[in-house]
């Protein structure tokens, strides 16, 4: 699955915004119980949910990602070529 796809994102924040739990995946799935909210994000930034924090504009909801964090990347190698290229 290429870092750029579109996947949906549930997460719990605790009171400073910060993810405490989330849930997500690329089809919309139903979650496991009602989270505080919802993101249509790439799957780098679900990889990486930890490093990210929601804040409120105005009545909008926003994923950020915190102060000082850097996203990975992550690399699925499928092929015995793939890993002669890195």
């Amino acid at each position: 699955m290429d870092q750029q796809t579109a996947v949906f994102i549930y997460v719990n924040v605790d009171d400073e915004g910060n993810v405490t739990k989330g849930q997500g995946g690329t089809s919309p799935i139903v979650p496991d119980y009602e989270y505080d909210f919802f993101f249509i994000r790439t799957l780098s930034v679900l990889e990486n949910i930890e490093k990210h924090r929601v804040v409120l504009n105005g009545f909008k909801a926003d994923l950020i990602l915190k102060e000082g964090e850097t996203l990975e990347t992550f690399v699925t190698l499928t092929k015995v070529e793939d890993i002669e290229g890195i």
